[in-house]
């Protein structure tokens, strides 16, 4: 009898204490120390660079006699509001007379959506499955970018929004906000200066992001809402090019 007595309280207290431990390690997962189970730290996930690239066609057409003609905004005469269709700025995109405050020349902001699609597939940490099976480890996530204009006009500001492969409106619901980047001025090129767009562990935008981690063969969508300003008496835009470099930092979990 003593001798089942003991055997039972060292096989209740080995299962007490295995439940202990694994309970203590739930707690430094948690972001608690833990005496036996290892501590969990940060670390930084670099991912390939993404480049990423657009042909600009304003199809912008201006009559000959009008080229060239600076429309002041306190002309008396042509009102800011109706220079896109005085000028004949005709264009596949939505055009707003207005007056620009800096030249106080009246002007046109022409609205146009660019979709890139970023393809994972090929970075040698989704090639490995690394990113995939460390997805639920994955918390911040930075968008380190660099963003050249090969365009001649100005493009005052771009609102970024990142969703699954196959949105096309930023009204989307699909599509989840993430930031402002530009201004972007003609033949020119910027960087985030230190300033990424954030995508923040539990944002909408983070869901979206490990949902094209876990599956990498369904590209992940930019779509950048571009405003570029012409403005009256510039020459008509050639085409030319968007090109941005776009390079993901991850905030991994790891337990050493």
């Amino acid at each position: 009898m003593i001798l089942c007595m003991r055997k039972y309280l060292i096989e209740h207290l080995s299962s007490l204490q295995s439940r202990l431990a694994r309970f203590a390690c739930a707690i430094a997962l948690l972001g608690a120390a833990s005496v036996g189970c290892g501590a969990v730290t940060e670390q930084e996930l670099t991912l390939a660079e993404q480049t990423l690239h657009y042909d600009l066609k304003l199809n912008l057409s201006i009559p000959p006699m009008f080229q060239g003609l600076k429309v002041t905004c306190s002309n008396g005469f042509i009102q800011c509001s109706a220079l896109p269709g005085l000028l004949g700025l005709n264009t596949s995109y939505q055009v707003t007379g207005l007056c620009d405050d800096k030249t106080m020349l009246c002007a046109g902001d022409i609205k146009l959506l660019v979709l890139f699609a970023i393809d994972f597939s090929k970075d040698t940490a989704f090639t490995s499955g690394f990113a995939q099976s460390n997805a639920d480890n994955m918390r911040d996530v930075q968008l380190f970018y660099t963003a050249q204009n090969g365009v001649d006009i100005d493009i005052t500001q771009i609102d970024a929004y990142i969703g699954p492969d196959g949105i096309r409106s930023t009204t989307d619901p699909r599509a989840v906000y993430l930031g402002k980047v530009g201004p972007l001025p003609r033949k020119a090129t910027i960087t985030d200066a230190g300033n990424p767009l954030p995508v923040p562990d539990g944002s909408p935008a983070h869901g979206v992001f490990i949902g094209a981690v876990r599956d990498p063969s369904k590209p992940l969508n930019v779509l950048l809402a571009v405003t570029a300003r012409y403005l009256s008496g510039d020459p008509v835009p050639s085409a030319g090019a968007i090109d941005v470099k776009l390079t993901p930092v991850v905030k991994m979990l790891k337990k050493e």
